[in-house]
Formats: structure tokens, C-alpha cells, sequence
């Protein structure tokens, strides 16, 4: 290059031995001489730094990628955003054809963004990002000509007609640039807050290392050159290469469309909905990584790779190479050699598939280069590829545009461009099939849970039942859900989740009902530890139930005779119980405002989740959305989240305000919550006891435990009134064992048979969920002969189980005294789970059992109960996918 001679390796094993296993020796970088104190005024940057400079920013950025979320869910969700907001601009263009490059600059040039400056380029930001775009286009066509090489690499050029306009461009490039990353590093001076621990973009967390180095005395390394230069590297690079990756992929798809029928097929059998595609589907589309890898290896972006220099003498293959000998490691020689890749100029992703239909492991297939230099975004560009591209062509179907199929041949320059091409993409969806999906779902709407007894009778104990795009197998016997749920419960532990209304709701899967994995496992084994610590299941949690009844019964005695609405009473008790858990207090007089505000919205968001219409909403967001315009009840549900978030973010605050860090007792779930979240923040991890993960913990144990309790203490309250038999029954074995207008405690439960009974039969016969909790397989499994793979949707039908006539004769009666035997003892039968069956059942059982048990007892002991004048309580359910009592009043009588 110039008067400077390279060495260059083709051969992988060849690199191996040298950018590899004498990494060190091959780590130098070789400079255009003057072109770098020019453009860039010294060896700054990623790409231009050397030594320890090069050291410590290089590993500095990694860390800052892994503490913005690159390999975790942070990161991803960002990624997601762009995903969405491509789709809106494919979905929302009046226009016909799209250029595909456009849409992928601006998509990755938003993470890219993001991560850097902490914004993306939406609408208020677009013009920004086209003068960025337009500058990066005109350097790239300057700087790909021979003569901008030559001049470049001739620094004497720049006084000659030869090279004075290259020069002079560099010049204006650079100042263009450097004024967008100078006004960037100005207004993150302003404002950052250098006593936050938390940084919101790389620029803030470079600033507030630099201020640490500068008070110990270092005010070079963390200079404010070597951060324009960073972002200079990070900007290009980060932008370029994935952009164009992916217009590439759109390129040789329109070229090769039988690739684009097998990336749809795999889709649907693994996917089978426009929902968000996420990292943890990765290794479940074999096809989509096999087409990443062909792109990224016939693409080949630099057709030329970075040049090095020894950092020392070697000797490679008897020759003796002294110190600053220029290296290449040309991977573009890897990438077609033909010996590895036959056929390399043809686009083949299925030599990445080996002959049992898994993805192949090539290592000679090396996009991001080789060695110690070795591209430090990897790990986010992969990311970028993966979701981008499975996303896209799940939802859409990418034809030519009316010029016909793209040029294959490539745009020569700092990287290998395609040559400029539209294409059309319309929306895969088919909302007449759609409509004719749901059409099962809409009539399961006002029958509860009959239609599923129905069809077990019909089709056994294993049947299919859709839900938009995804079948669900049905398992409705005991016996079955025994081997599939509890004896393989790893394979049937994973959640189904409607991942764009999760996404919109919840911020990504995070709380204990939605989350996955190991978030899930770490989540639930937390919540349980500290409802042991609090005393579930002893007398401590006992004491706070007994206390909370006792005050709320003052309440009730104020109201004897009169109508009242006894669900209102449960959800002070049961709320205030929950509430000391969480937060550390319950609702006495001077909070009884907080649980009336929590109750309305309580009740005004479960009618709009219970309806069968946002169920289908959840599932199919977009299709809902065009059709339902101004009806639309996820809008809805998003007012309700946003004030139950608030009132969680509130508790956050004040108990960082209040928290005595140095005890080691804690007050409730929050202290002991922020308490792991420190340990781990100090140890490195700032993502897996997040803030938002809290507040959808606390959103589901609060919400979760408030709704299932009250409604379960309505019904039986609905059973009694309508069965008076079984209430004396339990009176009189109260007034028996008790004692009447004593306190009931957990030490007489043993002695209270018929009341245990009678509870056993509300859960039974109440049974909440119509249709249980939504899962899939995490692995592939056999059930009666038949194959499911993993992905497939599994459900433990337990209102069949609990209403089955072989377990619970007159399955539809309420009949405590099934529960108990000829020796007037209690009956354990299996098949009553109301807390589901398996490793998600319910996580607040123990807790809640406890709640039901003191309450029933303890008020049909103080109190006497009988209808209004409206009449006995309707014991038909609500119409909808929750099974509620009607409301109705009753009038209450104190025992004497």
C-alpha cells in the first residue's frame, strides 16, 4: 500500500496460527501515514489506537455494550423497537415499492444511536439521521476511488491537482462529523448527573469515567478527542456493516426466492404468528440461522480486510517478518474458498444444515474477521441480523420491484455495497383466515368452561384447541397431566406469552406469570423464599391474617342488618395482607382511600381481560388495531397498567428513601428485594434484579393474589347463600370445636372437617379459570403416540379434571360432604388442584389457603348471613374467560 509492503494470509488454518495463537505479535495496526493526524489528530479511536490505548477503550466499550443489555433482554428490546417501527413503515407506505436500504439505515442507525446518544431517530429525529446518512454516503463514494487511495496513501498529493480535493474533503468530512459528535458531548455535559450510578447512554458513562480518572490525576486517556473518535468508529461501524447486511439479504433473497418459501415455511411450523420473534427462538430456526450465515459469507462486506502490523519479529513459514511488517488477514479468500464452500459464488444456506437437520458449525465462516482485532459489536450485530430479518420475512413476503430482480454485483468500495433497488413487501397476514380461527374462541365466550367438558367427551383425554395462528394441546385427566406436567415438568414449564401485548404492557417478559427461563426460575424461588421468611405457613403471617380480619370485622359490625357487598370487606383483608407483604403496611382507616382507589382499578381492568375480545386482541394486536379503531381495548389496558406502575414506582421510592442498608432485617418484599438488587448491581449485574422486573413482580403477586382470593371468598359466600344446609353444617361444627364468636385459628383446621370441606368445594366448583394458564413445550416430546415439537402449546385443562363424574359424581352440584369419608374424616381426592398442576403452579398457594381458611371460618363463626331482598345470589358465572359471581348484596347478622 503505497511504499508499504503487506504480507498476506488466506489460509484459515494459517491464520489461526498467527492472528490467533500469536495474537499479540498480529495486534498492531498500520496507519496512512498523515491521513490519521489529519482526519483524525492522532492515533484515537477503536480502529487507529494501539498499545494500551487501544487496551483499555476496547475493553471499556465491551463492558458498556454488555451493561446496555447486548446478550441480555435490554438490548434486545430496543432492537424490537426498530423492528416495530420498520413493520409500521412497510405496513403504513402509500407506496407500492420501498428501498430496502433506506429502511434498514435508519432501523439500525436507531440502535446504534441509542446505545451511543440514548435516543432514536423517530419522526422529531429523522432529518438528523438523512444529513448523518448523506455525509456517510458521500465519504464512502470518495474514499472508494483509486485515486482516493493513492492520494491517501501519498501524502504529498494534497498540494497536487492529484489529491488537493480528496484532502480537502477529508477536512469537511471530518468537521461535519465531529460538530454532530462535539454538540452531542456539549449537551451530555449539561445534564448528567455524575452522583447516579446509572448511566443512560455510552456518552454518560464515558463522562463519568473520565471525571473519575481526572480526579486521580489522569486527564489523558479518557479524553474528550479519544470519545469523538470512539463514537466516530462506533457510529460508522456499527451503522454500515449490519445496514448493509441486511439490504444484502433482501438481495439475494429476490435472487434466490425459493429461499424466501423455506424461511416461510419454517416460520409458520415454528412460529405460526406475527409476533415478536425474540433471541430465545434462536435455536429453533435452524433455516433462518443457516440463511444469516450464507448472506453474511457470500456478502463478504470488506473486500479487503483491516491492515495490521507486527508488534514484534516472527517468523512465518521460514521467513523472517521484523516488527511493523504490514499483515492481512484476508477473510474474503475464507469466505469463497471453494474447497470449504463448494459451489462458493452460488447462495446455498443449506450448506450450513447438516444431514439430521441442525444447523452446521462451519469455523472457517468468519464475518467479523479473526484474531484480537476482531469486530468488538459481534455480539450486537448478530443480534441485529437474527431479529431483523427473522421478524421481517415472518411478517412479510419480499418481491421485485417493477425494475425486476437486484444486481448482484457489488459497489466497490471501503465495503462491499449493493447496488440501489426497491422491492415490494406485503404483509403476510390473511385476516379472512384469521376471522375464521376465532370463530371457535367467540363461541366458547358465554359457555365457561362447558365447551371443554364437551369436547373432552367427544375427543378425549388430549385434543387440540386454537387460539388465533397457535393450536394448543388440551390435557384433561389427571392421570395425563401427572406424566406430562409434574413427572416431565421441565418439558412443560415454559410460558406462552402474547408477545406484542407483552411487550406493550410489561416492557418485555418480565414479573413472575409472563417471565421464562431462568428469569422465571430465579423470580419465583425468590418470591417463595421471602414468603417463608414472612412467615407463610406460621404463626407470624398468621397474626397479620387474624389482625386483619379483626379490624375489618369492627368495620362489618357497624353494618349489620343492612345491605352490604361482602366483596369489598374480602378485599381489605386480603388486599392489606398482600399489601404488608410487599410494602410493609395494611389498609387501616387512614389508608382505607388507597385500597378503595386500588379496587376500581382492579375491577375496571379485569372486565376488560376477561373479555374474550382482548384475548383475541392480546394475540393478534395489529389485525385488532386497523379493524377496531377507536375500540380497541389494549389502549385501555395500558391507562390501567400506567396508574397500578405508578403506585408501585411510589413504594420504590420511598423505601430507597427509608431503606437502612447496614440491617440485615427487612421490612417487607421491597427491602429484600432492593437489598439482592445492590448485591448484584456491586457484583456486576445490573440486569437480572432490575426496577422494572420489581414492578411486574409486584403487579402480579399484588394483583394476582388480591383477585384469585376475593373472588374464591365471593363464591363461597354465593354457595352458602344458596345452600343453607351446608352453612349450618358448618356452624354447627364450629360452635362444636370453637366456640361461637371465638377467634378460628390455624391449629383447629385439623378438627374442622366439614369447613375444610366446604372450602374444598368452593375451590372445586368456583374453579376461576376456564381455561387454564397457556404453555409451551420446551423441548420436543411423545404424548400418546403423538410427536410434538417444542414451541408446541400445551394446556393443564384442570376445570375438566375438577368437574370430571368418574373423580366428583354430579360433578356439577355443590356437595361438600364429597369430601367427606364414612368415619366423618376428611377426603383427600386427587383431582382437586385448584392452583394448577406442575412447576408454575400457583406461587402463592400456601398463602392463600391460609387467607381462605382463617376468613370462612372466622366469619361464618362470628356471623350469620342471608339473602337481600333481591333474592338469593345468581350461581351462574360471568360471561367471560374469568368465572366471577354476579354481584349481589346479602345481609349479615352477628351469632350470640
Amino acid at each position: 500500500m503505497g511504499g508499504q509492503p503487506f504480507v498476506v494470509i488466506c489460509d484459515y488454518e494459517k491464520m489461526k496460527d498467527t492472528f490467533v495463537k500469536d495474537g499479540d505479535a498480529y495486534s498492531g495496526k498500520f496507519h496512512m501515514p498523515g491521513a490519521i493526524e489529519v482526519y483524525r489528530g492522532g492515533l484515537y479511536g477503536l480502529v487507529e489506537a494501539e498499545g494500551e490505548t487501544w487496551k483499555t477503550h476496547r475493553r471499556y466499550v465491551i463492558q458498556q455494550l454488555r451493561e446496555f443489555g447486548v446478550g441480555k433482554n435490554l438490548m434486545e428490546s430496543k432492537i424490537l423497537l426498530e423492528v416495530e417501527a420498520l413493520t409500521k413503515s412497510l405496513k403504513g407506505s402509500a407506496k407500492a415499492e420501498t428501498n430496502a436500504q433506506e429502511l434498514f439505515d435508519v432501523a439500525v442507525g436507531s440502535v446504534i444511536n441509542q446505545f451511543l446518544f440514548g435516543y432514536r431517530f423517530d419522526d422529531d429525529k429523522i432529518e438528523e439521521f438523512r444529513e448523518l446518512k448523506t455525509l456517510v454516503s458521500a465519504q464512502m463514494k470518495t474514499f472508494s476511488t483509486p485515486r482516493a487511495f493513492f492520494s491517501v496513501a501519498h501524502p504529498w498529493t494534497k498540494h497536487t491537482f492529484i489529491g488537493k480535493d480528496i484532502w480537502g474533503r477529508m477536512v469537511q468530512y471530518r468537521d461535519a462529523f465531529y460538530a454532530f459528535f462535539y454538540r452531542q458531548l456539549d449537551a451530555h455535559k449539561k445534564e448528567v448527573d455524575f452522583d447516579s450510578e446509572e448511566s443512560k447512554d455510552y456518552v454518560e458513562a464515558y463522562l463519568k469515567e473520565q471525571a473519575k480518572r481526572q480526579k486521580e490525576g489522569d486527564k489523558e486517556s479518557f479524553s474528550d478527542i479519544q470519545l469523538v473518535n470512539v463514537l466516530l468508529d462506533l457510529w460508522f461501524a456499527g451503522m454500515e456493516t449490519s445496514a448493509n447486511t441486511l439490504t444484502w439479504a433482501i438481495a439475494y433473497t429476490l435472487n434466490n426466492l425459493e429461499t424466501q418459501d423455506k424461511l416461510h415455511e419454517e416460520l409458520d411450523r415454528v412460529i405460526g404468528s406475527d409476533r415478536d420473534i425474540l433471541m430465545a427462538d434462536k435455536n429453533d430456526l435452524v433455516y433462518v440461522n443457516a440463511f444469516i450465515n450464507e448472506v453474511q459469507r457470500v456478502a463478504n462486506l470488506l473486500p479487503m480486510n483491516l491492515f495490521h502490523n507486527l508488534t514484534r519479529p516472527v517468523e512465518l513459514e521460514g521467513y523472517q517478518l521484523p516488527a511493523d511488517t504490514g499483515v492481512l488477514a484476508q477473510i474474503s479468500t475464507v469466505l469463497y474458498d471453494e474447497k470449504l464452500f463448494p459451489e462458493p459464488y452460488k447462495f446455498d444456506p443449506s450448506r450450513f444444515i447438516d444431514e439430521k437437520g441442525q444447523l452446521k458449525k462451519v469455523d472457517e465462516l468468519i464475518p467479523f474477521s479473526i484474531g484480537k482485532r476482531q469486530c468488538l459489536g459481534e455480539g450486537l450485530a448478530r443480534m441485529e441480523l437474527f431479529l431483523f430479518i427473522a421478524n421481517l420475512f415472518n411478517r412479510f413476503k419480499i418481491s421485485p420491484g417493477k425494475a425486476g430482480k437486484p444486481s448482484l454485483h457489488k459497489s466497490f468500495g471501503i465495503t462491499m455495497q449493493p447496488i440501489e433497488f426497491s422491492c415490494e413487501s406485503p404483509a403476510r397476514t390473511d385476516t379472512r383466515s384469521i376471522a375464521r380461527e376465532h370463530l371457535t374462541i367467540i363461541a366458547v365466550q358465554k359457555n365457561g368452561e362447558a365447551p371443554y367438558d364437551k369436547w373432552t367427551r367427544e375427543y378425549g383425554q388430549i385434543y387440540t384447541f386454537w387460539l388465533g395462528h397457535q393450536p394448543f394441546v388440551l390435557i384433561n385427566t389427571l392421570k395425563k397431566l401427572n406424566e406430562t406436567f409434574v413427572q416431565d415438568g421441565d418439558s412443560y414449564l415454559d410460558k406462552l406469552v402474547a408477545h406484542h401485548f407483552v411487550k406493550l404492557f410489561r416492557g418485555g417478559p418480565y414479573g413472575i406469570i409472563d417471565a421464562v427461563g431462568d428469569n422465571w426460575r430465579e423470580h419465583r424461588r425468590f418470591a417463595l423464599t421471602q414468603m417463608r421468611d414472612f412467615g407463610v405457613g406460621k404463626n407470624l403471617m398468621e397474626e397479620k391474617i387474624l389482625l386483619s380480619i379483626n379490624d375489618t370485622f369492627k368495620t362489618v359490625d357497624k353494618n349489620l342488618g343492612v345491605e352490604v357487598t361482602l366483596k369489598d370487606y374480602w378485599i381489605v383483608i386480603v388486599g392489606s395482607v398482600i399489601n404488608q407483604f410487599l410494602f410493609g403496611y395494611g389498609f387501616d382507616e387512614e389508608r382505607a382511600h388507597e385500597i378503595k382507589y386500588v379496587q376500581k382499578l382492579m375491577d375496571e381492568q379485569t372486565k376488560l381481560f376477561a373479555n374474550v375480545s382482548s384475548i383475541i386482541q392480546m394475540f393478534l394486536p395489529e389485525f385488532c388495531r386497523h379493524i377496531l379503531g377507536k375500540y380497541y381495548v389494549i389502549d385501555r389496558m395500558m391507562v390501567y397498567r400506567d396508574k397500578f406502575f405508578d403506585i408501585f414506582k411510589r413504594q420504590i421510592k420511598e423505601h430507597r428513601e427509608t431503606i437502612d442498608w447496614d440491617q440485615e432485617d427487612n421490612r417487607d418484599y421491597m427491602d429484600a428485594y432492593l437489598r439482592e438488587q445492590k448485591k448484584r448491581v456491586e457484583a456486576g449485574d445490573e440486569e437480572s434484579f432490575c426496577e422494572l422486573q420489581l414492578i411486574n413482580v409486584c403487579f402480579d403477586l399484588f394483583l394476582a393474589g388480591l383477585d384469585t382470593t376475593t373472588t374464591t371468598l365471593t363464591w363461597g359466600i354465593v354457595y352458602a347463600l344458596n345452600h343453607p344446609e351446608a352453612m349450618k353444617k358448618m356452624q354447627d361444627e364450629l360452635d362444636q370445636i370453637v366456640g361461637r364468636g371465638n377467634q378460628v385459628t390455624m391449629e383447629h383446621k385439623s378438627q374442622l372437617p366439614y369447613v375444610n370441606a366446604f372450602i374444598n368445594e368452593t375451590h372445586r366448583t368456583g374453579n376461576i379459570i376456564a381455561l387454564n394458564v397457556l404453555h409451551t413445550l420446551s423441548r420436543d416430546v411423545t404424548i400418546d403416540g403423538y410427536d410434538l415439537k417444542k414451541g408446541t402449546g400445551v394446556v393443564a385443562q384442570i376445570s375438566t379434571v375438577m368437574k370430571d363424574p368418574k373423580a366428583f359424581p354430579e360433578p356439577h352440584r355443590f356437595n361438600p360432604d364429597r369430601f367427606i369419608d364414612e368415619n366423618g374424616k376428611l377426603k383427600k381426592i386427587e383431582e382437586l388442584i385448584p392452583f394448577s398442576i406442575g412447576k408454575r403452579q400457583c406461587v402463592g398457594e400456601s398463602l392463600a389457603r391460609m387467607q381462605i381458611y382463617l376468613i370462612i371460618a372466622n366469619f361464618f363463626n362470628f356471623y350469620n348471613v342471608f339473602p337481600s331482598k333481591s333474592g338469593l345470589p345468581s350461581m351462574h358465572r360471568t360471561e367471560d374467560f374469568a368465572a366471577r359471581p354476579r354481584d349481589f348484596t346479602c345481609i349479615l347478622e352477628k351469632r350470640t
